[in-house]
């Protein structure tokens, strides 16, 4: 089923004949979109919405914890059903098997990661704050400067 896709002013496709949409309200090809001449207002905000329709690009847009763990209750629900199913062979209950037990592992691998990240952070402060408040001021402003320099590196 589609529906007419009524264009204003400000659309951003060309003058061609009327567009059609899906439910989804996907554009049938063969539309072109006119950038040139927009506003970086209506830039930004096309920008927004595309982003708003894409996976993360970025491994900081992602949260892993939660990913995992979403796997993980989708694999053992499928676990659940291939165990009790007779007509499934059984090398395919192994590899269902296996593929619950890498995703345990990889939990617990991230679980690790997530102890000593914080256990660092943890660290940090409490070093920081023995630097500002028992150190020479002189002393504290060099390792600081150090510190962020190191920090800095390690980003790059």
């Amino acid at each position: 089923m589609t529906r007419e896709y009524n264009r204003s002013e400000d659309s951003p496709f060309d003058d061609g004949p009327s567009s059609q949409a899906t439910e989804k309200g996907s554009l049938d090809s063969g539309k072109k979109i006119i950038w040139k001449g927009m506003s970086v207002a209506e830039l930004i905000r096309h920008m927004a919405e595309l982003r708003a329709h894409l996976p993360p690009t970025e491994l900081v847009d992602i949260n892993v914890e939660e990913e995992l763990l979403l796997q993980f209750a989708v694999m053992r629900e499928f676990q659940t059903a291939i165990i009790s199913d007779e007509h499934t062979a059984a090398n395919q209950r192994a590899q269902v098997g296996s593929a619950v037990s890498k995703l345990i592992l990889d939990i617990s691998d991230r679980q690790s990661a997530v102890y000593s990240s914080e256990r660092v952070k943890r660290l940090e402060t409490a070093l920081i704050r023995a630097c500002r408040d028992h150190m020479p001021e002189e002393a504290c402003a060099t390792f600081l400067e150090a510190y962020e320099r190191i920090a800095r590196e390690m980003k790059a």
